[in-house]
């Protein structure tokens, strides 16, 4: 999974780990919250900037297809 547009509103980061492997996604512009919405269980709306939730992504019949961490980033993640 690899997803990045370009934009300075925030991001949403996704990490799914499949078959030992890690992929992640960084989603951004103005439909992101409501798209990860779409097809997530998670209420990333009330999801804290710089804040992480685990969540599934789910079929149309909202079966679970897998696992995913989503991260809130309202800009740059801070430095550690």
């Amino acid at each position: 999974m690899a997803v990045s547009t370009s934009g300075h509103q925030g991001s949403l980061t996704l990490w799914a780990e499949r078959n030992l492997g890690v992929a992640d996604a960084r989603l951004h512009g103005k439909d992101r919250v409501a798209f990860i919405e779409s097809v997530t269980v998670a209420d990333v709306a009330a999801l804290p900037n710089h804040n992480a939730t685990l969540s599934v992504f789910t079929n149309e019949k909202g079966g679970i297809i897998d696992d995913t961490v989503i991260v809130r980033s309202a800009g740059p993640w801070p430095s550690q």
